[in-house]
């Protein structure tokens, strides 16, 4: 038996944003770890002596999605196992088997709505990361599965909610991977986190089309970090917590068309005046930013908050034999 949970924070832009890089004059930002998290928690039961049992299931809550779901292990395997284990798929036939899989679901007493969009491509993220990584790093799923998913963060709010869950599910199961090989550890090390941005990373490109990297690599790490033409000029990996107001405008987020239109309007304006305005306000963050990385460095390390990156806690790890 398994059971164990995961947290990972939040994205706050402080200045510019990844959306706002198809404005070529504006590449820009200022990004960090928010604190405040999406959680997860996974408990295993113990396998049975043969096979796959017909009762076995992955049950999924997810309340803030009011989603509540039974998948039954058989139908999992019959869709996407063979005698090897995980079938061997590329990334577009995965995503149309599993696209499949999701539409033939007839399953009673489950809240899943296939008309929700954010239901629907949590599911999709759920299931590639679940095959994808059973098939990379050899995950046996033989038992009944329950995972308990919940988050404080706003929906569709801009601070990286979907990233965050991504996060959780992707170190989630990894974790699992470690203790069927019998590695059980109470954080990850830095060579953990790399596995896991790489795999949230490759979620967020195949099934939400996430072209930057800035999302996943703050969720994972909990750092502040500031970019410019889409290279990481400086990282605060230790800083003393910075309490921000948030405030709801009930404005909902530019869209990418917006952003388009945006950019072709720009050349019957003076894009010199618009171009001049952001450059000086960057270089304004930019000078507050490296006056707070000296006065970090006076600092005593010992004495500054760790990152808010991944959080794991281990619950318990039964190894049940049975007796002959």
């Amino acid at each position: 038996m398994y059971e164990f949970k995961v947290s990972a924070p939040g994205i706050v832009f402080l200045y510019g944003g990844p959306k706002l890089e198809i404005i070529e004059y504006n590449k820009s930002c200022l990004a960090a770890g928010l604190d405040i998290r999406t959680k997860l928690e996974f408990i295993q039961g113990s396998s049975p002596s043969s096979g796959v049992e017909s009762n076995e299931t992955i049950r999924i809550k997810f309340k803030n999605l009011k989603l509540y779901l039974e998948i039954p292990l058989e139908a999992i395997y019959k869709c996407f196992y063979d005698q090897n284990g995980v079938r061997e798929f590329s990334c577009e036939n995965l995503m149309n088997t599993i696209e499949e899989f999701i539409k033939s679901l007839n399953i009673p007493d489950n809240t899943y709505d296939p008309t929700n969009e954010v239901q629907n491509s949590f599911l999709k993220s759920f299931l590639y990361l679940l095959l994808h990584m059973a098939y990379e790093e050899n995950i046996k799923i033989t038992a009944s599965v329950i995972m308990k998913l919940s988050t404080d963060l706003p929906i569709a709010k801009g601070l990286g909610t979907t990233t965050s869950f991504i996060v959780c599910l992707a170190a989630c199961f990894w974790r699992w991977s470690l203790l069927q090989k019998g590695i059980a550890r109470n954080t990850f090390d830095s060579q953990d986190c790399i596995k896991i941005r790489r795999y949230v990373w490759r979620c967020e490109k195949i099934v939400y089309n996430f072209k930057n990297m800035i999302n996943n690599f703050i969720s994972v790490y909990g750092v502040m970090v500031m970019y410019k033409d889409e290279i990481d000029k400086f990282t605060l990996h230790k800083i003393e917590p910075i309490r921000i107001l948030i405030v709801d405008s009930n404005i909902k987020e530019i869209k990418i068309d917006q952003l388009k239109e945006m950019k072709n309007l720009s050349q019957y304006a003076d894009p010199i005046i618009t171009r001049a305005a952001l450059d000086k306000s960057f270089e304004a963050i930019e000078q507050i930013f490296q006056e707070f990385r000296k006065e970090n460095r006076k600092r005593n390390d010992t004495n500054l908050a760790d990152p808010l990156g991944l959080k794991s806690y281990h619950i318990k790890t039964i190894l049940l034999t049975k007796k002959i």
